[in-house]
């Protein structure tokens, strides 16, 4: 299940506490793991030598050396505030524009030249994105660095490459094959990341990042079209047709039993007959 949160919530989470603006090049202390932007923090430590926040000593002589860089918290901030990642790259590129001779070791992160993250996505790009039909009845493989489908998995029809925005949803990609396809009422689509079946809550952008898409190919989804009115009768519990042979058994020597009781009752009358015409006919 999908649970939906405002970004106001989060807010104490991904903020800085000194500059209150969202985590830029994030940095935490190791002693008291609080974070902070990297600048604000060097900002404050050039005075002092304890956290901002909880006011822990971090190093007699040199405090630089109880902080860290941190990529996960940083790379969080980004995926979730839209925007925030192409701003800060434009930011950095018109500043390094304007000063061409200054950090000439910094990467293209750090001069701003990074038009695309592995790891991050924007929601008003367009992403690379393959459909494949495949089998309902058949099984994906759970082991190994890629999890390839298995060779009995085979039943797979040309792909479909799209240009989707990152907004689209697994309903849309839904209602966009049944209208593509001309299915009928009776069928539906289910669609599948390897062997997870998706949401229809579910975004491209969202499928990106649950499953560390890397942009190294387009993003492989499978569908799978099952038709309703074909579905075949779930099979009865266990032991339950033991119940209806030994029933029926029972039955069938209860119908016979029966029957065998009528041709005695009528045996006997046909008897009592012929003894009172006999008696007559004295």
């Amino acid at each position: 299940r999908v649970v939906k949160m405002r970004l106001s919530q989060l807010n104490p989470h991904i903020t800085c506490p000194l500059c209150a603006g969202y985590y830029i090049d994030a940095t935490t202390i190791v002693e008291c793991l609080h974070s902070f932007c990297r600048s604000c923090l060097l900002r404050h430590l050039a005075g002092s030598k304890c956290c901002p926040v909880c006011d822990i000593l971090l190093h007699k002589t040199d405090p630089r050396k109880a902080i860290k860089a941190d990529r996960s918290l940083q790379s969080l901030v980004y995926k979730l505030v839209p925007g925030l990642f192409k701003a800060e790259m434009t930011r950095r590129r018109e500043f390094y524009q304007a000063n061409p001779s200054r950090d000439l070791s910094l990467g293209p992160e750090g001069r701003g030249e990074l038009a695309h993250p592995g790891d991050v996505v924007d929601e008003t790009e367009t992403l690379s994105v393959s459909l494949e039909l495949v089998d309902p009845g058949g099984r994906l493989a759970t082991t190994g660095e890629h999890r390839e489908l298995r060779s009995d998995f085979v039943d797979l029809k040309r792909p479909c490459y799209l240009l989707t925005p990152a907004c689209l949803t697994v309903g849309h990609l839904c209602t966009f094959i049944r209208l593509k396809l001309g299915l009928s009422p009776s069928q539906s689509v289910s669609i599948f990341y390897t062997d997870d079946c998706l949401s229809a809550d579910y975004s491209v952008m969202d499928i990106a990042y649950v499953y560390s898409w890397r942009r190294r190919g387009p993003l492989r989804l499978f569908y799978a079209i099952v038709d309703k009115s074909r579905a075949q009768q779930p099979p009865p519990p266990p032991g339950f047709e033991g119940r209806l042979s030994t029933n029926k058994l029972a039955a069938d020597q209860l119908s016979i039993g029966s029957s065998e009781a009528m041709d005695d009752d009528t045996s006997a009358t046909e008897s009592g007959s012929e003894s009172d015409e006999d008696s007559g006919g004295r």
